[in-house]
């Protein structure tokens, strides 16, 4: 909803309708769940004007969608067919998921972790904790003494 200028009044939008992720992740209907709660959660707050509380929705749900859109498009980016501006750090990021992944098939605390964050039960920040840092790069120094 962030490139839209004016939608017609009273219209709300969710799940495809906003952001359409790549199938092959399997995050969609996920993505649609979270925004239908964030969504009740506003229709049982204190009363509000249903143009307020679209207004609302739809910062959540930028909020919902943003880290789940970084996941795909860190992927995504992979291919040279994929088209769109990269983000900053991008290479970063596909180094980082790279290793993460790898490191899930040996560390049962990094594949937990990395499940939670492929489900949407726990953001991505999970994966950032010292002691799965410290794994991603103890392998790679171990990788580049190797090679």
């Amino acid at each position: 909803m962030d490139k839209v200028k004016k939608l017609p009044d009273g219209l709300l939008i969710m799940g495809d309708s906003i952001c359409r992720l790549d199938p092959v992740f399997g995050q969609g209907m996920s993505k649609a769940i979270l925004e239908a709660l964030a969504l009740k959660e506003l229709l049982h707050g204190p009363n509000q004007s249903f143009r307020k509380i679209i207004t609302q929705f739809y910062k959540q749900s930028a909020k919902i969608i943003s880290p789940i859109w970084n996941m795909v498009i860190t992927e995504d980016f992979r291919y040279r067919e994929t088209m769109g501006k990269k983000p900053i750090g991008l290479s970063f990021q596909q180094w980082y998921a790279k290793n993460i992944f790898i490191l899930s098939s040996k560390n049962q605390e990094i594949y937990d972790s990395f499940i939670r964050v492929m489900n949407l039960i726990s953001p991505a920040s999970i994966l950032m904790k010292p002691k799965i840092l410290r794994s991603v790069f103890l392998r790679s120094i171990y990788k580049s003494k190797n090679q």
